[in-house]
């Protein structure tokens, strides 16, 4: 359980730092959706074992972990082009995800622990399928984004990623 975290901790800033120096979110979040959807077909052809399902589990993370934080930033670019309030869609984002995970627990419970890797598989899917549903950006805001330069370079990353205080955190 803990390894997937880590792998969490160390490559969402990373991936978070990718997408904000390309300018391309909605891409980088249908390949991470796409990435997270097949590791978990991978998981369901893997051998038994510890070591090969933590491998695809790691894997996994990888990919799943980031989408999460894709998708709030692509919300909060919507948001603000629209002039919404994102934090009114976040609690109606969270209250979905308390649900969702209420009927993930009842779906197990009923159905039983081999229920929870296809129930994963469909989650990934969708996932993926709302990802490509995403609206493209319009106009010179994609290429604005694209070709302003970053406002953390790669040495500030460096730097900020080799702090104690951020390690602790």
């Amino acid at each position: 359980l803990a390894l997937p975290m880590l792998a969490r901790a160390a490559f969402s800033p990373v991936i978070g730092f990718i997408a904000d120096r390309i300018g391309e979110h909605r891409r980088l979040l249908q390949a991470m959706c796409l990435g997270a959807l097949l590791s978990l077909l991978g998981l369901s052809q893997s051998p038994a074992g510890f070591w090969p399902i933590l491998a695809v589990c790691v894997v996994f993370s990888f990919f799943w972990m980031t989408v999460i934080p894709l998708t709030d930033t692509v919300a909060m670019i919507g948001a603000r082009k629209s002039g919404l309030d994102f934090a009114r869609l976040r609690v109606w984002g969270s209250v979905a995800f308390i649900v969702a995970n209420f009927g993930g627990g009842f779906a197990v419970g009923s159905l039983g622990a081999a229920s929870t890797l296809p129930m994963l598989i469909l989650t990934a899917l969708v996932a993926l399928a709302c990802a490509f549903l995403l609206p493209k950006p319009r106009g010179l805001g994609r290429l604005k984004v694209a070709t302003t330069g970053p406002k953390i370079s790669v040495d500030d990353a460096l730097r900020l990623a080799r702090s104690p205080t951020f390690f602790v955190f």
